[in-house]
Formats: structure tokens, C-alpha cells, sequence
């Protein structure tokens, strides 16, 4: 005992957990470059290499939705009951590495529709789990979940960044580079993350369980339901901005437009960064109030703005939109509640198609605009 409780032994422990945190956070890093590096520019290599029309494109986007109401499902049924974390998720990056080069190789909208449906499927419960692994690895979750996590939104950053400078927008290579990225993370996962054995083996099975309804519980909080119904109600236009923004503002001939939507992403770090000081001053209402309101002004910009003005104003707080789940869930619902966070984001009433119908498959600046203004 007195070894164990001794100076070296804490200082043994305490480099450790920062080595963790550390390998936790590269995790982070790169699975967010896989998402990044396809996820803002799709559409415009839709609709101006392979000349699909809008509701195609749409059609596309939309698989990301599917899969995210599907992903908690896998999660609860297989995921967390048979195999190690780690082991689960480097057989679905290696899976989803090969659907990106087969993606790349695809030039009809059914190949591509497919394929990108499949590869949603296979890569979009990795995000619960890297969650998950991350949960269950770090001794204080509230207080370490936050800084990694800053790390994915700077992985996202990076690949965005890297696809539009190299002038890959318009190219199959951003699938090219996403399927690099999801070939380094399979081998991370099984080099360099901690083993997770299954957290819930051998407890009883319930479908109730296996599909996140015991997270869903806290929909008996009316706060809580509130929260979720105003992430659907805020996210519906947020995917029409996900789903067509870089290809309206490449029609509006704004220089590498991919770079310039990523400003979002360092507005949201900042604020993830500035929370705990802002909660001195600002109630969590308030906090989210000012969210939808950034979002709200954002739509404003890009339906009135122009090229060399404010239409590269982008507001974004994402951020924002996880700090109550962070504050009112234990550890082991946590992880289910962030899967079902990114369901009712994600997977709500997608209006991809209805986008993309709206601006009759033409992604003119005219059409995208007028999206715009519909949105505000």
C-alpha cells in the first residue's frame, strides 16, 4: 500500500494518464479528419464533376442521416455486449477506407448513393465509440472529455483545410484522403488505444436498453426535452448549410471556399474553449440562446451576402449544443446519450432532398441564395 500510495507512484500514474489523454486525443484528431475531408465538399464534386442534379446530390447527403439513426442501434445491439472497443472500430475503419476508394472510383448516382450509404453505415458508429472509449478511459469524464474532443474539431479543420487548398473540392481525391486517414486509424486502434473489453457483456439484454431508450429516460425532464426538440427544430437548416453551402459559395467564386468555411469550426473552439468563463456570467439558456441566434445571423449573411463581404462571415457554435447532455448524464449513459445526441442531430427529418428539390438541382448562386433566404 505504501508503494502504491507513494510520491513515484503517483507521478508514475499521473504520466500515465496524460500519456492517455494524449493517445485519446490523436484518436480524436484523426477520426474528425476522416469525416472532414468529404463532409463539407461532397456536393460540390457531385454537381460539378459528375454534373448530378441537385436532388441527387441531396439524395447523397443524405445518407449520412440514415446511418446516424441507424449507428446507435449497432452501438447498443454489438458494439458494447461482444467485442472490444478497439477492435470493433478498426474493422469498420478498414471497412469504411475501402467504401472511400470505391466511392472514388463511382461515377453514377446509384453507385455513389450506395456506396456512400454503406460507408455512413460502417463509419458513423465509430463516433459513439470513440466516445465510448473515451468515457471509459479517463478518470474525471466531465472534466478531461472536453479538451480531447477539442482535437476532433481541429482534425476537421485540418482536412477541410488540406482538401481545399490543394484545390480537391471538386475531385475524388478528398475521398482518396479520407480513405488514407481511415487506414492510419484502423492501425491506431489496434497499435495505440487502450483494450476496452465490451462495458456491457454479460448483463441482461433488453431491447430497451440495446437501442438507447434508457437514455431517452431523461426526455421526462422537461428542460431535457426542450434541449432535444430545439437541436431538431436548429439542425434542420443547419444540414441544408452542411449539405450546399461550398458548393453556392464555389458558384460565387469565393477562393478556396472549403478553407473559408472552417472559420465555423474556429469559432467553435474558441467558444468551447471560453465556456467555463462564459458560465459566470451566462445561464445555460442563455448560452444556447446565443447559439441559435449566431446560427441564425450566419443564414442571414450567406442568403444577403456577397464574395469579398460578409458572405465569408460565418458564425457557427456548435459547441454549444453539447454542454447540457455533459452536465445531466452519468458515465454510462453519457455515451449513449452523445449517439442519441448525434441521431436526433443528424438523422432528423433530413431536408436534404427537399434542398436540393428547392434549388432544382442547378446549385446557382441565384437558387442557393434564395435557400438561404427560405432558411432565415
Amino acid at each position: 500500500w505504501c508503494r502504491m500510495t507513494s510520491p513515484g507512484a503517483q507521478l508514475q500514474r499521473g504520466l500515465f494518464m496524460t500519456f492517455m489523454k494524449t493517445r485519446l486525443a490523436i484518436m480524436m484528431f484523426i477520426q474528425y479528419v476522416i469525416w472532414g475531408a468529404w463532409y463539407l465538399t461532397i456536393t460540390t464534386y457531385l454537381t460539378q464533376t459528375l454534373h448530378f442534379t441537385g436532388t441527387q446530390a441531396g439524395l447523397v447527403f443524405s445518407t449520412v442521416s440514415l446511418a446516424s439513426l441507424v449507428s446507435p442501434f449497432f452501438v447498443g445491439l454489438i458494439a458494447d455486449r461482444f467485442f472490444a472497443t478497439e477492435r470493433v472500430m478498426a474493422f469498420l475503419y478498414i471497412v469504411s477506407a475501402a467504401l472511400l476508394y470505391l466511392a472514388a472510383q463511382m461515377t453514377t448516382f446509384s453507385g455513389v448513393f450506395w456506396v456512400m450509404l454503406v460507408f455512413c453505415l460502417a463509419y458513423f458508429p465509430t463516433v459513439g465509440l470513440t466516445n465510448s472509449i473515451t468515457m471509459q478511459s479517463v478518470k474525471d469524464p466531465g472534466r478531461d472529455f472536453p479538451p480531447i474532443r477539442v482535437l476532433g474539431t481541429l482534425g476537421f479543420i485540418v482536412a477541410v483545410s488540406f482538401v481545399s487548398l490543394n484545390k480537391l473540392e471538386a475531385s475524388s481525391g478528398q475521398f482518396m484522403v479520407a480513405a488514407a486517414a481511415g487506414v492510419v486509424m484502423a492501425i491506431y486502434s489496434i497499435t495505440s488505444l487502450p483494450h476496452t473489453p465490451p462495458p456491457a457483456r454479460g448483463q441482461k439484454v433488453t431491447w430497451q436498453r440495446a437501442v438507447g431508450l434508457d437514455t431517452l429516460s431523461m426526455m421526462k425532464q422537461t428542460n431535457f426535452m426542450i434541449f432535444i426538440i430545439a437541436s431538431i427544430l436548429a439542425c434542420i437548416p443547419l444540414t441544408f448549410y452542411y449539405s450546399f453551402a461550398n458548393a453556392y459559395l464555389n458558384d460565387l467564386r469565393v477562393p478556396n471556399a472549403g478553407f473559408m468555411m472552417t472559420l465555423g469550426q474556429w469559432a467553435e473552439v474558441v467558444m468551447l474553449l471560453a465556456m467555463p468563463a462564459l458560465f459566470r456570467f451566462v445561464s445555460i439558456r442563455g448560452v444556447l440562446l446565443l447559439g441559435l441566434a449566431s446560427w441564425t445571423l450566419r443564414y442571414v449573411l450567406l442568403a444577403y451576402g456577397n464574395a469579398d463581404g460578409n458572405c465569408n462571415c460565418h458564425i457557427h457554435s456548435d459547441g454549444n449544443c453539447h454542454v447540457y447532455s455533459d452536465g445531466n448524464c452519468d458515465r454510462n449513459v453519457y455515451a449513449n446519450s452523445d449517439g442519441n445526441n448525434n441521431c436526433f442531430a443528424n438523422g432528423n427529418c433530413d431536408p436534404d432532398p427537399a434542398a436540393a428539390a428547392f434549388t432544382d438541382a442547378t446549385a446557382s448562386a441565384d437558387a442557393a441564395a434564395a435557400c438561404g433566404q427560405l432558411l432565415c
